[in-house]
């Protein structure tokens, strides 16, 4: 029988700065330059993360029981914030039977990235494609496989699938999605004991880490800051590619020494715990602010990066502090009328169970 998942706490500090990052990202170009440096790292960054939480994993991995547990903790979450997406857009939209009908049956379809009234569901649905992949190559590759399998596949799905995933996705349950971000996943899955080695022992491995952030971080910030060197080599076909699918990775890496630095913080350690909820509940939490605001005759315009900033922080602790509570009472109610497929639901990452 598999034990509990160990929780590691500077991963769940990097869930905590990923999801601020989807936010802040959900606001567009009101972000500005922060918009932009979010959009080149920060769904990559929640794969790598599930991908680190797979290596972790003592669960079966035989195909089926593997499958049905995915279902119990992405599926079924998935449709339970889906429906309630509906209803609020429903309500706050003056929708259609039509309109809401067809909310619907993008629901069933799997929320494909850009189609859904809750934007951010699509990660779910491709999510669980992504580890049913997994499985299905665990099963019958070598573990040192998984790499090359996962480059061919991004390839495909970057350089060969019209029109590619990655600007226009288009198909079922964001299975063309799922072919780019397995990358990403499997990256998360081989380098964590590798990260984790590091940052146990640091001492040992102080001088090249250090060096090596630092390289990190300038990238980073000719990133953010659009250095036209740096846009320059995007323009080289090769280089160009290959900055594109390694930028993440880079990112990433600053992303684990600051979490590794900040583990210890407890807000940042709750809210990473809370991710699966936090994502599910962006478009009842910016909806509902909206209306409330609305309601008191209260506008207002984001008007700076800073002003973004401040308001995903503000959706986040609203989010933790108001909606989750409530959003998990309910799941588990709705569970116990449902219990042969919600039964010991772990939709709060592990931290308690309906049963």
């Amino acid at each position: 029988m598999a034990t509990a998942k160990k929780r590691i706490k500077w991963l769940d500090v990097m869930k905590c700065f990923g999801i601020f990052a989807i936010y802040l990202g959900h606001f567009g170009s009101d972000g500005r330059d922060s918009y932009d440096f979010v959009f080149t790292h920060h769904v990559a960054l929640f794969f790598f993360v599930s991908g680190c939480a797979e290596a972790l994993s003592t669960s079966d991995r035989r195909i089926v029981p593997y499958i049905q547990k995915k279902i119990r903790t992405l599926l079924v979450p998935y449709f339970f914030f889906g429906v309630l997406s509906i209803v609020i857009y429903t309500l706050t939209e003056n929708a259609s039977a039509r309109n809401a009908r067809g909310e619907f049956i993008r629901m069933l379809e799997g929320a494909v990235r850009n189609s859904f009234c809750a934007g951010g569901l699509w990660f779910l649905t491709c999510l669980f494609v992504v580890q049913v992949m997994f499985v299905l190559l665990h099963r019958v590759c070598p573990k040192w496989l998984l790499l090359p399998i996962s480059a061919g596949l991004a390839f495909i799905a970057y350089a060969i699938l019209d029109p590619s995933p990655i600007h226009n996705p288009r198909v079922f349950y964001n299975v063309d999605s799922a072919l780019y971000y397995f990358f990403y996943y499997i990256m998360g899955y081989l380098l964590f004991p590798v990260m984790e080695k590091i940052f146990l022992d640091i001492r040992k491995y102080r001088l090249p880490a250090t060096m090596f952030s630092a390289l990190c971080l300038v990238y980073a910030m000719f990133l953010y800051f659009k250095n036209i060197y740096l846009m320059a080599a995007f323009q080289i076909p090769i280089i160009g590619s290959f900055l594109f699918h390694i930028q993440p990775l880079l990112i990433i890496w600053l992303y684990a020494v600051v979490s590794r630095w900040l583990q210890d913080i407890k807000i940042f350690n709750e809210i990473g715990r809370e991710t699966l909820y936090l994502c599910g509940s962006e478009y009842l939490i910016k909806t509902g602010i909206q209306v409330v605001l609305l309601s008191l005759g209260v506008t207002m315009e984001i008007t700076s990066p800073m002003a973004v900033y401040i308001y995903s922080a503000f959706m986040i602790w609203i989010g933790m502090k108001w909606l989750i509570p409530m959003e998990r009472t309910l799941f588990c109610k709705v569970g116990e009328v449902f219990a042969g497929f919600f039964m010991k639901s772990e939709a709060s990452g592990g931290k308690e169970k309906c049963e």
